[in-house]
């Protein structure tokens, strides 16, 4: 059960790693495709839409091999959801968070920068694609930190985990 676990946790690192990788792509797709001709930007734009679908997919997997790693690893064998420290939980909760900030911020975000590539509005659309995209690395750095958080407590000699 270990190796499935530990399968599970590479498998939930690829994932969340791609993600991770096309939102730092993301943000210079909508540039230059907000700064291209108006028949360029829609080809551009239209390019960035794949992007985000690979997005999409990648922060489902990333999340449910999460959830199969937190399930079938040692300490929930053991021990139930009590074998886990607070930062695997307080992961968990952030994880679901980084999809919402996928499904609910960047794919609307770029679906608005595609449909006002050529338009006024193209220049605010690309911004908050940039501010998605941030925001949701922001909690991809924080999710990491928590993933070792246990280990650097320990290093450190501090209770934590």
């Amino acid at each position: 059960m270990a190796l499935i676990a530990l399968l599970f946790v590479l498998l939930h690192v690829l994932f969340f790693g791609a993600w991770f990788g096309l939102g730092l792509r993301l943000s210079g797709q909508g540039r230059t495709a907000v700064a291209a001709e108006p028949a360029a930007g829609a080809a551009l734009a239209a390019d960035g839409s794949r992007t985000v679908r690979l997005m999409n997919v990648f922060v489902l997997l990333g999340y449910a091999f999460a959830l199969a790693a937190f399930f079938t690893g040692p300490r929930f064998v053991a021990a139930g959801m009590g074998g886990y420290p607070w930062p695997y939980h307080a992961a968990l909760m952030l994880g679901l968070v980084l999809v919402a900030v996928q499904w609910l911020l960047v794919r609307p975000a770029w679906a608005r920068l595609r449909a006002t590539v050529g338009g006024d509005e193209a220049d605010a659309a690309r911004g908050r694609v940039a501010m998605a995209a941030g925001v949701g690395h922001l909690v991809w750095l924080v999710l990491l930190v928590l993933m070792y958080w246990s280990r650097f407590a320990a290093a450190a000699g501090a209770p934590g985990g």
